[in-house]
Order: C-alpha cells, then sequence, then structure tokens
C-alpha cells in the first residue's frame, strides 16, 4: 500500500514559537525592537528549554514534531523523491481557487462535457502531464504517491503537446464550433481535393528573361498582373483580361527590369516597384508616371519586399537596403551579412521580422525592433547555413507565428521549416529539383512550392502538425524551369512563369469565386488568347 505524502506547510500557515507562556510575552516580543531586548533566562525544564529551540518547519523539509523528544533510535526517516514530481501541476493543485463543480454547473450537459475535455487538453498541454493520468474533471488520478520510479515517472504515453506557444490551436488539432448547436467539438480538419492539376489558363510570354535571380511577375490586392518581358513591364487586368503597357527601358544602356513588386498597402496598392540595374523606380500605374527614383545600390537589384511605406531592396552587391518612402531623402538603414548577392527577401505579416537569402548560402533573420543600428548598419539576430546552395525562395506561414519555409537551388533541393524564434530547424523535405518558390496558403496549413531543375512542377505540400510536409499534388504543365510564382489576392490561384516563355495559371488552394470562365477572345499582349475551358498557347 503506497503512503501518502503529507502537504507541505507555507510559512505563512505555521504560527510562532513563544519564548515563555501567556499572552503578555507574546504581545511583548511583537512591540519590542531586536536591539533593545534582553533575553529572559528560562525557568522551565531541559526538555521545555529543548522544545523552544527546536528549528521550525520550512518549505522543502519534512516537518519535525516537537512535542516529544527522546534518544531512541527509529531508523531511517521515509524521504520521498522528488526527482519524478510535476512540480507545475502540484503548484497549480495546492494554491489555485477554482469554483466547486455545484456553482460552475451548466444546464446543458454537452456544454458541461465539451468544456471538461477542452480542460483536460489544456491542462495537458500547460503542465506537461499526460492526459490519461487526469481524471474528469481534469484532477489528476494520484498525484501525491510514492513507490518505484517507473511509477513516479510522467512521460506520458499520449499527451497534448503545443507544437508552437505562439500557435492559437492550444489543442493541436482541429477544435472548431459546432454548427448544430453552442457546444465545441474536436475533430481533425476534413481533407481537400484538388480542383485540378492542370492549368486552367496559359498565356504566351515571349522574351522572358531566363534568369534564377530575378523576380519576374507581381500581383497586387486590385487584381493587377505586373510582368517582366526582356526590356519591357507590362500589366495585366486579370479580371477585365486585358493589358498595356508599361514602361520600356532603354536596352542599349544595358538598363532592363530585373525585379517587380506592388505595395502592400491597402491606400498604395497602385505603386509598383521595379527594380533595375542600377537603381529602383517607383511607378504610379494609375497615371502611368515614374513616382520616384530610389538609389544606392552599386549593382543589379534582384529582389523587393514592401512592409507598408517602407520598401526593402536586395543587389547583386550583397547589399540590404531599407527606404522610407515618406522621407525625403528614403534610405534609413542598411543591413549587412551576405558575402554575394542577396537572392530574396520576406518581411512576416507583422512587419517586425526580416528573412533574407542568398547566393552564399546563408539565411538570416532581421529583428529590427532589438538591433540597434550603428552609423546606419544593422547586423542579423540569426544565422542559418543550413542549406548547400542560394536562398530565394522565403515565406512566412500566416497561421504560425514565427514559422519560416525556405527552398535552395539545384545542389540542396530541400524546404527546410524554421523557427524564427530559436532559430531551431523544425524539419527538412528533399524535393528533388531547384526550389525557385514558396507560397504558404492563407485559408489553410498548406504550401505551394515551385521547382527548375529538373521536374519544372509545382507541388502542393501539406504541413503537419510536427511540421512536417507531407506532397498532396503535383501540377503538370511547363516544359523548362519555373523562375517565379505569384499569388493572387484571393488566396486561391498561382500563377507561374517559366523558362519555356509561358505563364500558367492554377487552382492549386481552390477553386476561386471571382473567376469567371467564358468562352469569348480577348486581346492582350501575348496576342488573341481565349479564356475558355481549353489550354491554349
Amino acid at each position: 500500500m503506497n503512503a501518502e505524502l503529507p502537504i507541505l506547510p507555507t510559512p505563512f500557515s505555521t504560527s510562532p514559537h513563544r519564548c515563555g507562556s501567556g499572552n503578555s510575552s507574546q504581545s511583548k516580543l511583537l512591540s519590542t525592537p531586536h536591539s533593545n531586548r534582553t533575553p529572559a533566562r528560562s525557568t522551565s525544564t531541559k526538555k521545555a528549554h529543548l522544545r523552544r529551540m527546536s528549528p521550525s518547519p520550512r518549505i522543502g523539509r519534512t516537518p519535525v514534531s516537537t512535542a516529544k523528544l527522546t534518544t531512541v533510535e527509529c531508523g531511517d526517516r521515509f524521504i520521498p523523491s522528488r526527482r519524478s514530481m510535476n512540480v507545475s501541476l502540484c503548484r497549480r493543485s495546492l494554491f489555485s481557487k477554482e469554483p466547486n463543480d455545484d456553482e460552475a454547473r451548466d444546464d446543458k450537459p454537452n456544454s458541461q462535457q465539451h468544456s471538461k475535455l477542452f480542460k483536460k487538453s489544456l491542462l495537458s498541454s500547460l503542465c506537461d502531464y499526460p492526459i490519461e493520468a487526469l481524471d474528469d474533471n481534469a484532477e489528476p488520478k494520484s498525484l501525491f504517491r510514492s513507490g518505484n520510479r517507473e511509477a513516479l515517472s510522467c512521460v506520458p504515453k499520449t499527451r497534448v503537446r503545443l507544437e508552437d506557444p505562439y500557435s492559437h490551436n492550444i489543442l493541436g488539432v482541429g477544435f472548431t464550433r459546432s454548427s448544430h448547436g453552442n457546444g465545441m467539438s474536436l475533430q481533425q480538419n476534413p481533407s481537400r481535393n484538388v480542383v485540378s492539376n492542370k492549368a486552367f489558363k496559359i498565356l504566351d510570354a515571349p522574351d522572358i528573361t531566363d534568369d534564377f535571380y530575378m523576380d519576374h511577375i507581381s500581383w497586387n490586392k486590385d487584381n493587377v498582373l505586373a510582368v517582366v518581358l526582356a526590356n519591357t513591364v507590362y500589366l495585366y487586368d486579370y479580371v477585365a483580361s486585358n493589358s498595356f503597357e508599361l514602361a520600356t527601358y532603354d536596352q542599349g544602356r544595358a538598363d532592363y527590369p530585373s525585379a517587380v513588386s506592388w505595395c502592400n498597402s491597402n491606400d498604395n496598392s497602385r505603386f509598383l516597384a521595379v527594380g533595375t540595374n542600377s537603381s529602383v523606380d517607383i511607378w504610379d500605374t494609375q497615371s502611368g508616371q515614374k513616382h520616384r527614383n530610389l538609389r544606392g545600390h552599386q549593382g543589379r537589384v534582384t529582389s523587393l519586399s514592401w512592409n507598408q511605406h517602407c520598401l526593402t531592396t536586395g543587389g547583386e552587391d550583397s547589399m540590404i537596403l531599407h527606404h522610407d518612402l515618406r522621407c525625403a531623402n528614403s534610405l534609413v538603414l542598411r543591413c549587412i551579412a551576405h558575402e554575394q548577392k542577396v537572392a530574396g527577401l520576406k518581411w512576416n505579416r507583422d512587419g517586425d521580422m526580416l528573412a533574407s537569402g542568398g547566393n552564399d548560402d546563408l539565411m538570416c533573420i532581421w529583428d529590427l525592433r532589438m538591433t540597434s543600428a550603428r552609423n546606419g548598419i544593422v547586423e542579423p539576430r540569426l544565422r542559418l547555413r543550413e542549406h548547400k546552395s542560394a536562398v530565394k525562395a522565403i515565406d512566412w506561414n500566416p497561421h504560425r507565428r514565427g514559422v519560416l519555409a525556405t527552398g535552395g537551388g539545384t545542389k540542396d533541393r530541400t524546404i527546410k521549416i524554421w523557427s524564427s524564434q530559436s532559430g531551431a530547424l523544425l524539419s527538412s523535405t528533399d524535393t528533388g529539383s531547384q526550389v525557385s518558390s514558396v507560397i504558404w496558403s492563407q485559408h489553410r496549413n498548406e504550401l505551394c512550392s515551385a521547382h527548375g531543375f529538373n521536374d519544372h512542377l509545382v507541388k502542393l505540400w501539406k504541413y503537419g502538425n510536427d511540421a512536417t510536409l507531407t506532397k498532396m499534388t503535383d501540377f503538370v504543365g511547363h516544359t523548362s524551369r519555373i523562375l517565379s510564382t505569384a499569388c493572387s489576392p484571393d488566396g486561391c490561384q498561382v500563377v507561374s512563369v517559366g523558362a519555356d516563355e509561358s505563364l500558367g495559371f492554377w487552382d492549386v488552394f481552390g477553386e476561386s469565386i471571382r473567376r469567371k470562365r467564358s468562352s469569348s477572345s480577348v486581346s492582350s499582349i501575348w496576342g488573341e488568347v481565349s479564356l475558355g475551358d481549353h489550354v491554349i498557347r
């Protein structure tokens, strides 16, 4: 039979030992300072004197009975081992003040049942305690017990763990509100069928520059697609299916566009940033006029990323520059970490952390809130060197705060999942080909990746609770490597541009409600195309 471990007393529950007898002695001790008090000789017996000098019980020590002292040998005392004790759960049981079951009783049995299930799962996650060791009232079945080490071990067989401390899904499963009543139900998110693995629209893109280090396309919130073809930037209205030329650069001066990116601010979504060989141009697409020219790079601009009114640019000179377009002198910060050209840039949704990848196989995490700038130069918070090739594909998970996905080049061929808080590598998946782009779904925990040598595919991955990727399907259509991708504003379609001089539109994350197919023909920059069900070139 297991012995029960007594609850240890706290310092506030222990009564003070009195020197003498009577209430007058106690009041005198409380009112007389220690420096002016003269110790009185005790007239009690030796047994009482020994009892007065015995130490008072304290937390962390087994209480000693002071009622009677004896010199008889009684053997070793029982001292329980606290090595395997769950301190968090013990503290909660000792100091928590929760209402009784009668006070918190709900009239609806379903609601009460779901509430108990939620409480058990939450307690198991926060206190790191096995869920099968909790009763129906979310109380430990045997909190204080003694025995062998196997019986005292708190290593669970099935434990509900928090995958990410910043995750809103505290149960680790699909916790949704039931549509049949006010109760809640625990169920896994249902599996989804892909609409089609074929492109529903293909457009010709002649004279596309076959360069892995360029950002050829960008899709803004107004459903306008910007495309770079040779030395010209075109705009394609996805809804109206018409297009026009925005700007043509002088090819004789070798000043051709190398990257395009729309402003992600709702009020300034008409502004388009175009990177060139020497600077960055800001275009007002409504008026068709160049709004501003940003300088600072000593070579070609290879990547762009907006953060509201701020624009971050990366170039072949291995520099990362931050421009604040509200200032007359827009250049505010320089980030130095890469030794070769900057291949990819991406701000997170909160706008407080920036991820950058370079041709030197280096991944950097920048936190401008915590990093102090000296002479306008900022150092990265984390340097991640797990990739074996250039890192261009970068995107932040919108469903898990601080989770980042990156893809490596031809020698690496992996998609890696990172934690930006600690820099830990959560998982690494070998894709078998060069990764040129990754895009997270806005609606589900899914990831889309585009590949170059040697697959030429668009792939859809399912992100699991253990940060692993499981391939769902392949989207087939390109005959050469994919250079760049962009996602529609509703988060359903993905457009890809390949070295085979074609643009493919795919229903990767679900069919869009706005997309209405018709059999009519329209004129575009790529000539006469059909928007019907037939795939054309």
